[in-house]
């Protein structure tokens, strides 16, 4: 069913409008007062900032951000699409349902890397938690490891140090001194889901500290190649002195593996959605059709991704003058071997980085400076085991960002704010396979090597720019301010897209091996929107129009192996509507003291090419429209229910031809739960029509006709199938 989007947009303005917002816990439904919203500049925090001063910041910024609380246990789920799924502006495009490789949309940037890994700049505490070439692995992110989330989308990061078009996710952790106590919540369901999550901490003095844990499994609803878990440990202690000076020492480690059960043409996905592919399979005799599929096999080459994580922090804050000198340097290590069906990508990376910065009521300074290494070796997959290698690289990547920024009150309800960023970042590539002219190439269906050809493989590039930022607030009232914002993005390639193997088949490893010296992209925005309060309530809108030049645009191979990235040639375009808000429906009902409540997130992104040869179509991989929305109903006794949808109106291409298109879906949930004290119980049903939709989708340039000769782009494996209907059951409790 087709709803034309201006209806959609009036049903979600005209609530918002006309009544009260009401904020409370995305993750627990409870309320949180919120005062007159204030555009002033927030006061000065030594040390963690709790979720009220990261409110106060965003409300600072002429632009669209937001903070997001977290408790552990407060979705079924516990990911990133959950914790994040009704905030404005953010699409998380799940891909195997579990603690994988979503895409994380914020405007389009770095949608395209299949999988995604690079677009938004990762930020744990204030300081880089991407690899130094601003690459990620981001099923490594447990996002109920933090308090909140800070989210500053688009160039309102610049503050932070983050240069790309995507703008930041900062997990703030929680503290011995913010979190008295404990927190631990398990939770199961459908698809062999089981997790569990503690976190407990307290003070004494001048000292605090704090421990969690984090265990997740699922068997996953593919059935075939589809597991995974991953367990988290992590914690930190500060000590203050008594001249107010907080020193902070932050560690974590992460395990993550899962496995990759792949992509299916439409007719494999509304046949049978839990089946993988087993390669190219051509039709049988007969007049039937659309039964050729053109993919990997699955089930011989076992694709999946095993990566480790380790991060050790340092922090401190001390007073200076009117505002605080923060002083932070990090070291982290990642392994990160991922089994393609062609290849096996083993990456062994390490890192530093160190930040000092000065932020005073007005004025804020601060310089970052990142360094990193990575010894990558590609080796075959054979028949789901790490084979022969045919590449050795390595990877050097240096990152220096100088940033600013000055608030100024032109009158008491006008407020200017300038900002600026320097940066200068390296990418090295040097060659350290011992015989390049030499490299094996394994055939799957022989059990056997040959050798190919593909000489020495180095580069050496360097990417430098100065973005600018001018933004300014209007304090409408006391519970409405309006923002706009002009500002450059720069945003220099990863060494996923720098080097790149190709020409591999799903029976045959690659043939050859690449650097390409690929431009960074660079874009410019203009944002405006408002946000406000009504009583307990909150809204949000933003809309923005940004101009990309050099694009970068990682296309799928045929098969669904590897991706090769190119710059576009020609400018394109970003523009959208970004719409939020948590609106009471009615105060009271048959009892007193009842609620019920409207939560709404929605985007309208509408992303196209303004020349060259997919001049006019749509890029792919971002829905035009999204909508998700929760109504919740609150009794006295603590009893609720909450119904839920997540609605995409119209088909989405996959291909920048727009020649495959993802169908349209609307998704039902329904939660049902009781709160007493400082407990919950709940049971939630997901997909409850048991909708076969796609959930996310391999992007290429265009779907070709591929071999056999009798197959077409439909018969091309594309899709990556959604989850079925399914339950889940969990408590949490506190103390």
């Amino acid at each position: 069913m087709h709803v034309q989007p201006r209806i959609a947009v009036v049903l979600l303005v005209c609530p918002l409008l006309v009544a009260p917002a009401q904020a409370r816990d995305a993750n627990d439904g409870e309320r949180i007062a919120l005062p007159a919203i204030d555009v002033e500049a927030p006061p000065v925090i030594v040390g963690v900032p709790g979720f009220e001063d990261s409110r106060r910041e965003v409300e600072a910024t002429p632009g669209g951000a937001q903070a997001v609380p977290v408790s552990p246990g407060g979705t079924a789920a516990g990911t990133l699409a959950d914790v994040l799924s009704l905030e404005p502006g953010v699409v998380v495009q799940e891909f195997f349902g579990g603690n994988d490789q979503p895409r994380v949309n914020i405007r389009g940037s770095g949608i395209q890397s299949n999988p995604q890994s690079r677009g938004v700049a990762f930020l744990r505490n204030g300081l880089p938690a991407n690899l130094a070439d601003g690459s990620y692995v981001v099923g490594l992110f447990d996002p109920e490891a933090a308090d909140h989330i800070v989210v500053k989308r688009g160039a309102n990061a610049l503050s932070d140090g983050a240069a790309t078009l995507g703008g930041s996710l900062n997990l703030v952790s929680p503290t011995g001194r913010s979190l008295h106590g404990g927190q631990a919540a398990i939770a199961g369901g459908d698809y062999g889901t089981r997790r569990v999550a503690v976190r407990a901490g307290g003070s004494r003095g001048r000292q605090d500290g704090l421990l969690r844990l984090g265990y997740s499994q699922r068997d996953g609803f593919r059935r075939e190649n589809n597991r995974g878990e991953r367990f988290t440990l992590g914690g930190n202690t500060g000590w203050r002195t008594a001249g107010g000076a907080e020193t902070r020492v932050y560690a974590e480690a992460t395990d993550l593996d899962f496995d990759v059960p792949g992509p299916l043409n439409a007719a494999q996905l509304e046949s049978n959605p839990e089946q993988v592919n087993a390669g190219i399979q051509p039709p049988p005799p007969g007049p039937q059709t659309g039964s050729t599929s053109v993919g990997p096999d699955v089930l011989r080459d076992r694709p999946w991704r095993s990566a480790e994580a380790a991060r050790l922090a340092l922090t401190h804050d001390r007073p200076s003058g009117e505002g605080v000198l923060r002083a932070g340097a990090f070291y982290q290590k990642v392994d990160d071997v991922f089994g393609a069906p062609s290849s096996v990508r083993d990456s062994a990376s390490d890192g530093a980085g160190a930040e000092l910065e000065w932020q005073g009521r007005d004025l804020l300074l601060g310089v970052t400076l990142h360094a990193g290494r990575t010894d990558r070796v590609y080796r075959a997959n054979e028949r789901g085991e790490a084979g022969r290698a045919f590449a050795h690289n390595r990877l050097d990547a240096f990152n220096g960002t100088l940033y600013g920024q000055w608030r100024h009150g032109l009158t008491e309800r006008l407020t200017l704010v300038l900002g600026a960023q320097a940066l200068y970042t390296t990418r090295e590539i040097d060659e350290r396979f011992a015989t390049p002219d030499a490299r094996p190439r394994y055939n799957a269906r022989t059990d056997g090597y040959t050798s190919f050809a593909s000489g020495p493989v180095s580069l050496d590039r360097s990417y430098s720019a100065v973005n600018p930022k001018l933004g300014a607030l209007f304090r409408a009232s006391d519970t409405v301010t309006v923002f706009g914002n002009l500002s450059r993005s720069y945003e220099p390639p990863t060494f996923i897209e720098l080097l790149a193997n190709s020409g591999s088949t799903p029976d045959q490893g690659p043939n050859a091996v690449v650097a390409a010296p690929l431009d960074a992209q660079d874009a410019v925005t203009l944002e405006v929107g408002a946000r406000g309060r009504a009583g307990d309530g909150e809204w949000s809108l933003a809309a923005y129009n940004t101009w990309v030049d050099s694009e970068l645009l990682t296309s799928e191979a045929l098969f669904g192996a590897v991706g090769i990235t190119t710059n576009y040639g020609s400018p394109t375009i970003h523009r959208g509507v970004e719409l939020g808000g948590r609106v009471p429906v009615a105060a009271a009902l048959a009892t007193e003291g009842d609620r019920l409540t409207l939560a709404l997130a929605y985007e309208w992104s509408d992303f196209f090419f303004d020349g060259g040869r997919f001049e006019g179509n749509r890029i792919a991989g971002v829905p035009e429209h999204r909508l998700q929305g929760r109504l919740r109903y609150s009794h006295p006794t603590g009893a609720y229910l909450e119904p839920g949808v997540v609605w995409l109106p119209e088909d989405t291409p996959t291909d920048h031809a727009n020649t495959v298109f993802q169908d349209d879906y609307a998704l039902w949930s329904l939660r049902a739960g009781w709160q007493a004290g400082n407990w919950e119980a709940y049971i939630e049903g997901r997909n409850l029509t048991d909708e076969t939709y796609a959930a996310s989708y391999l992007i290429r340039e265009r779907v070709p006709d591929p071999q056999p000769p009798n197959a077409g782009p439909a018969e091309v494996t594309s899709f990556i199938p959604g989850s079925g209907r399914s339950l889940f059951a969990g408590v949490r409790v506190s103390w």
